[in-house]
């Protein structure tokens, strides 16, 4: 791995944007309620209540926290992250859920997806 994506690999290893401030006990949905209380915005911008039958791929997934609410909507997740521990946590969060979700470890310049494969990115 060249060295920006080892540093950018390396920070976001060491811990999930929000994760040390907000999971607590894998407690998922309350991480998710606290992230749209400080920022309402995401689901209206990202039309997570429009997604249903959609194929959505997440790049960068962190806990999956919102991929999850496109899994909520009705979507068929997928999910790429450069780092085991993104993985991991959003692994554990649609298991706990019993949802769905594909995940592989990949950044974006190497998508192991056909083009035109999803509806949202």
């Amino acid at each position: 791995m060249e060295m920006p994506k080892r540093l950018v690999h390396d920070f976001w290893e060491a811990a999930s944007c929000g994760e040390n401030l907000y999971l607590k006990r894998d407690d998922y949905a309350d991480q998710a309620r606290r992230r749209y209380e400080i920022e309402p915005y995401i689901p209206q911008f990202a039309k997570l209540d429009d997604s249903r039958g959609k194929r959505v791929l997440e790049i960068g997934v962190g806990q999956g926290t919102d991929l999850m609410q496109f899994a909520n909507a009705g979507a068929e997740c997928f999910g790429v992250d450069i780092t085991d521990n993104h993985l991991a946590l959003t692994k554990q969060n649609f298991d706990l859920q019993g949802k769905q979700v594909e995940l592989r470890k990949t950044d974006a310049t190497a998508l192991p997806f056909p083009d035109n494969h999803f509806d949202c990115v």
